[in-house]
């Protein structure tokens, strides 16, 4: 079967074959590229290695990085390459010598790590240079930022526009380093007559993403592919220029090939123009929220916003040479999310097999024998666990807690409340575990997931977070049921190892002894006798998934729970700062029994207009 091309493989043929004279320039060259595993440096190498793939006149390229593991996760495919050389490098500090090369690419970016940001920029360069000094390199691009224009009243930067720059924000220490970095590159080229160009790069997004990289449209991305709510940590009235990483590439490239020395190239995309907030609306379109965001905003938040409300450049001049952005902002957003999420795949199995590792002795002995513990209750328990105690909680969760006793009929069901003083009352924890808890090595969080094993496999009943914001009054036939219930979806992110089976935030187990939650608890036994670390976060959910995968007895149980949802639990978070609508909150409640609420996000009783939102209205029926 013929092996379908990509859509990135597609647009570095296409940019190969129309910029064909130019590349050709690079036949026989010796090329370095700084800050190869990046975003834009791992493009540059793509276009690089497709070249070479399909002319005769190699070109060779150096790929320097500080992360080896990294980059040969990046680059697995071209490391046995004839003409690919990786070299680890910190090129804050003097570089080896590698040996003539003719042209320098310095796209090495800390932007995450404050000081060490102006450092990659400033020591960077000055270590370039001096490379390129004593071979009489041909020319040096160094890849520096928009944003570098800083603030005044032009609709488009042009190059030779400035603002005023702002030097007392936090994140200014990445600006000021690509500042200086320019002006260093000056003044060094004219004394020791380098040529030299530069590259203004608008805000870049395309295939080559990762982790790594936390700049606002990767983190909306990021929660887009793990089908997340996507926040706003400002206003989201700042508009910007968004370019996808194959244009920007080539664009360096050709600045570097044909532009005039010691000029400076804008490199932005007009047809890709949008505020934060209508990115991360269109961004939200391919999650099951269809384009609700939260607006997250913590009042002592607010001093940090760019006060620069539009950040827009004029590329005419690097379109004199020639060069033209062809992908467009949707077409970039499906092939960014599709990476993710194949990343996030892969990443789930990885984990999976290392947490199956963890427990084989589990797997190999899932007999459970716990101490008796001597309690009969004569309604359904309801588990609730908040380690302070209800008169600590924040009123989001108050909220929550008051929906359950107002839903949960009181003649069959008893709400318990577990606490860090009543916890061992209940449950009978192993020596291990009650000494890693004591050392933090276990947290609150993960101790919650413990305790919910064996409250359901002791006691059943029901196991709710405390979290949880119920709609309606629970039906008879919920309590009446004799099989597991838990919240099942048609859809599911990519990643989530539960696949859509279960949600470790709702149990109902209406029995005793559960087959899955024995393992589960035995599970947690084990894995905390031989280990002093907690190797993933959502752990339980990947023990229930190798419990679901390895025993036929447990796979039915939970199978037996046939009743799934349509839309996202976290639906109704999503809208609360939005202004009140009462037919808007009829539907959600008409919608859903139980919605999962987030902590995380700031909530607002009014809106910005001084209208009730469905927080305020939300916090006045259930708190007052």
């Amino acid at each position: 079967m013929k092996k379908v091309m990509s859509y990135y493989q597609q647009e570095l043929n296409r940019c190969l074959e129309k910029y064909k004279d130019i590349m050709l320039k690079l036949e026989n060259k010796v090329i370095i590229v700084a800050g190869s595993s990046g975003m834009i440096g791992k493009c540059i190498i793509d276009i690089l290695m497709q070249f070479n793939s399909s002319n005769e006149k190699k070109i060779k390229i150096l790929a320097l990085s500080k992360n080896k593991d990294f980059a040969y996760e990046r680059f697995g495919e071209y490391i046995n390459k004839e003409y690919f050389c990786y070299k680890q490098c910190d090129i804050t500090k003097p570089l080896s010598d590698y040996g003539y090369v003719d042209y320098i690419i310095h796209c090495a970016d800390d932007y995450n790590n404050g000081i060490k940001s102006f450092s990659c920029s400033i020591d960077g360069i000055r270590n370039m240079l001096l490379y390129g000094e004593r071979y009489r390199t041909k020319k040096l691009c160094f890849v520096s930022t928009d944003e570098v224009y800083g603030e005044c009243e032009i609709d488009r930067y042009k190059e030779s526009d400035m603002g005023i720059f702002d030097c007392t924000q936090y994140r200014s220490i990445y600006i000021e380093g690509k500042r200086a970095a320019e002006a260093f590159l000056k003044h060094f080229c004219e004394y020791c007559e380098l040529e030299y160009v530069i590259c203004r790069i608008a805000k870049c997004f395309g295939p080559t993403i990762h982790k790594k990289n936390k700049k606002m449209i990767h983190q909306f991305l990021y929660r887009a592919a793990g089908n997340d709510v996507i926040e706003l940590k400002s206003d989201g009235k700042q508009k910007f220029s968004f370019i996808h990483v194959i244009d920007a590439a080539i664009g360096v490239l050709i600045s570097m090939l044909i532009g005039q020395a010691g000029e400076i190239y804008n490199i932005s995309n007009e047809k890709n123009e949008f505020t934060v907030r209508e990115l991360a609306e269109r961004i939200s379109l391919y999650t099951d929220f269809k384009g609700n965001i939260v607006q997250n905003i913590a009042d002592g938040e607010k001093q940090n916003f760019s006060k620069n409300r539009q950040l827009l450049t004029s590329a005419k001049k690097l379109q004199m040479l020639g060069w033209k952005p062809e992908n467009d902002l949707d077409k970039g957003i499906q092939e960014c999310i599709s990476v993710i999420q194949k990343d996030l795949d892969k990443n789930m199995e990885e984990v999976y097999e290392k947490v199956k590792k963890s427990i084989q002795i589990t797997l190999d002995n899932r007999k459970l024998e716990l101490p008796k513990i001597e309690h009969k209750f004569e309604k359904i328990p309801v588990w609730i666990c908040w380690w302070q105690g209800e008169e600590e909680m924040p009123e989001l969760v108050q909220c929550c807690l008051r929906s359950i006793r107002d839903n949960f009929p009181l003649d069959r069901t008893q709400i318990i409340m577990i606490t860090e003083q009543n916890f061992t009352t209940y449950v009978s924890l192993s020596e291990k575990i009650i000494e890693n808890y004591k050392k933090g090595i276990i947290t609150k969080t993960h101790l919650s997931d413990i305790l919910r094993a064996e409250l359901l496999y002791r006691y059943g009943g029901w196991w709710l977070d405390a979290t949880i914001f119920v709609t309606k009054k629970l039906p008879n036939y919920f309590l009446d049921r004799t099989n597991l219930y838990t919240i099942k979806r048609n859809t599911y992110a990519k990643g989530d190892i539960s696949k859509g089976m279960y949600t470790g935030f709702i149990w109902y187990v209406p029995y005793k002894g559960s087959k899955l939650f024995s393992f589960v608890t035995k599970a947690f036994i084990d894995y905390w006798e031989v280990n002093n670390q907690l190797i993933e976060y959502y752990l339980i959910n990947y023990i229930i998934a190798i419990a679901i995968n390895n025993f036929q007895d447990i796979c039915q149980e939970v199978e037996l729970c046939q009743e799934t949802i349509k839309g996202p639990t976290e639906a109704l978070q999503v809208i609360l700062n939005n202004r009140y609508n009462r037919e808007k909150w009829m539907e959600y409640i008409q919608n859903m029994q139980f919605y999962k609420m987030q902590r995380r996000f700031a909530l607002c009783e009014i809106d910005v207009k001084g209208k009730e939102t469905f927080w305020g209205y939300m916090k006045k029926m259930y708190l007052y």
